[in-house]
């Protein structure tokens, strides 16, 4: 019995790494801690990546080469918010995964505004047109003047603003005053847009055509 416990020629014992802390040398314990430590940052790295998942358009369209990757700011009907990289290619947008249909149109430059020195845009998925938070404001804020100074015209919906277009324009010739600083709600405008005209219905119609 006293072969097996026998060092084998010319190996010795290290003072510190073979010191026995416990029930396991030092060696194995420093391996037991360094592989939990890798195990715990790959963790927190993974969470990190999903919490970041709703944004991470932002890096993917800063990082990317020429003028076909747009930043957008998405707003779903579940009032969740993220940030896509959509492709941009002659007027309209669309997600670069052809499983994802929906379509948007750019129908003006002044839906595009910049946040970080780059590009952005708005848009949402019930409807099918770049969203403009300018032009959105006015419309709440004309219509709701009209609703509270104005018992025999109300407006409640896209057919009743349409049909105060032309009186609008002769009231405002120069357009809708804003305050300076106003709230922007990307929901509130949704009463005054039309009706079936949802993203996914506009890239479908695409597919179809």
């Amino acid at each position: 019995m006293a072969d097996i416990y026998q060092m084998p020629p010319n190996t010795a014992f290290d003072p510190i790494f073979d010191m026995t802390l416990g029930p396991m040398p030092l060696w194995l314990l420093i391996m037991v801690v360094l592989f939990l430590c890798i195990m715990l940052t790959n963790a927190w790295w993974f969470i990190k990546f999903f919490i970041m998942a709703p944004v991470r358009g932002a890096g993917v369209a800063s990082s990317a080469r020429g003028v076909k990757t747009q930043q957008a700011f998405m707003f779903a009907k579940n009032r969740s918010f993220s940030i896509q990289a959509l492709e941009y290619i002659d007027g309209i947008l669309s997600y670069k995964d052809p499983i994802m249909v929906s379509k948007w149109m750019l129908t003006s430059p002044t839906c595009v505004g910049k946040v970080g020195f780059k590009p952005v845009l708005i848009a949402s998925d019930n409807f099918d047109c770049i969203r403009d938070p300018v032009a959105e404001m006015a419309v709440c804020r004309i219509a709701k003047e009209i609703n509270e100074h104005n018992t025999d015209v109300q407006v409640t919906n896209n057919t009743d603003f349409m049909n105060l277009i032309p009186a609008l324009e002769n009231a405002y010739p120069e357009g809708i005053p804003i305050p300076i600083y106003a709230l922007y709600s990307p929901d509130e405008v949704q009463k005054y847009t039309p009706r079936n005209r949802s993203a996914g219905m506009f890239g479908a119609m695409l597919l179809r055509m």
